[in-house]
């Protein structure tokens, strides 16, 4: 699988296959699927399954919600800034991986400095693992080789037989996510067909009448137009004449309904394979909303916090790592409040409450 994911752009596809022949493991089966994940991603259907709406509906939404949430303790704000925990959201949904290179200023202040392309050669033992980065830069990029306490290596969904290489979501939903993006390509290409509308006349008209139709037709623009009946059979008799008057006929793009139907569906699967509940995406009742608005908080976005803040925090060295949703749970505030009335007043065996307020206020995220 780790192999595979590479072939995905995650690292370079050349020296992927390179390192994986020089360390035997390139034969028979694994350098097929390997050739065959290169093929496919030279294709552009890997592309095209991220360039979707819902994709960018979901990657965009959690990296949002990073961007908004505050990164404690404060000496990380500066190191892990808005923009840098947007760009590290998007990246572990779409690649599953996002690796930072430590740096240390003159001054001393910690710098996280991205990777696009890595990769990963060493034993069984996580702190004997070698990487090599390819860090971007607009003229001068670099390439480094670090050792793993010099990285903070981020990932999601790593298969167990790879725990070295993270997985996206996309790719475990490959199936889902390749249909979404066929059904968009289709419909972007009917969309790009010519687009009018075809007005049958009956045989025998004049040529005269037609030019005359035409030009009354071309500069009509919203106004009314007087054209004569075809209900006479244009001088041929009743029997004759078109059994509608007038009638045109669409020419262009006319998505059937199962197309539609088919791709919301899609959509609303990959949103939620992002771990996004599906009525955010697609649209419900305000309760169902509000319910959705705290299932992504606590079942996606705290989880997603917790593998990041664990990582920072044993490769720092500088404490308790955490990042606080408080501006995103005030969207959330009167339900909260509720819940911590209801549980101020459970009585309890003596006198008072059943729970302190240091209590209520964090089992209802009052302290978010």
């Amino acid at each position: 699988m780790a192999l595979l994911n590479r072939a995905m752009g995650r690292v370079w596809p050349k020296q992927a296959v390179e390192t994986a022949r020089a360390e035997g493991r390139a034969e028979g089966y694994t350098e097929a699927a390997l050739e065959a994940a290169l093929q496919a991603a030279n294709s552009g259907l890997t592309a095209h399954a991220e360039k979707t709406a819902a994709v960018e509906y979901g990657v965009g939404l959690i990296g949002r919600c990073f961007a908004a949430a505050v990164l404690e303790p404060d000496i990380l704000g500066n190191t892990l800034t808005a923009t840098a925990r947007e760009q590290m959201a998007r990246r572990l949904l779409l690649n599953g991986n996002q690796v930072f290179a430590i740096d240390i200023t003159e001054r001393g202040a910690i710098v996280l400095t991205p990777a696009v392309e890595y990769t990963i050669t060493g034993g069984v033992r996580e702190r004997d693992w070698l990487y090599h980065l390819n860090i971007p830069a607009p003229s001068r990029p670099e390439v480094r080789r670090v050792m793993s306490d010099g990285v903070v290596h981020v990932r999601i969904g790593a298969d167990p037989n790879s725990p070295w290489e993270g997985c996206s979501p996309l790719l475990n939903a490959g199936l889902t996510s390749t249909m979404l993006a066929r059904i968009e390509q289709r419909g972007s290409q009917e969309a790009n067909a010519r687009v009018g509308y075809l007005l049958p006349m009956p045989d025998g008209i004049s040529d005269d009448n037609v030019t005359s139709l035409k030009t009354d037709l071309a500069a009509i623009a919203g106004n009314t137009a007087l054209v004569e009946t075809t209900s006479g059979g244009m001088g041929q008799g009743r029997t004759a004449a078109p059994q509608l008057d007038w009638k045109p006929q669409r020419l262009g793009a006319e998505f059937p309904e199962g197309n539609i139907n088919m791709r919301r569906e899609a959509g609303a699967n990959i949103v939620s394979a992002l771990g996004i509940p599906a009525p955010l995406y697609v649209g419900a009742d305000g309760a169902t909303i509000r319910e959705s608005y705290r299932q992504l908080l606590t079942a996606t976005l705290q989880p997603l916090a917790v593998i990041v803040a664990e990582e920072l925090q044993r490769k720092l060295e500088i404490g308790a790592v955490r990042f606080n949703f408080r501006r995103l749970a005030a969207a959330d505030i009167a339900a909260r409040a509720r819940a911590a009335a209801s549980l101020l007043s459970i009585p309890a065996p003596e006198e008072g409450s059943a729970f302190t307020v240091e209590q209520v206020m964090e089992l209802s995220g009052l302290n978010e």
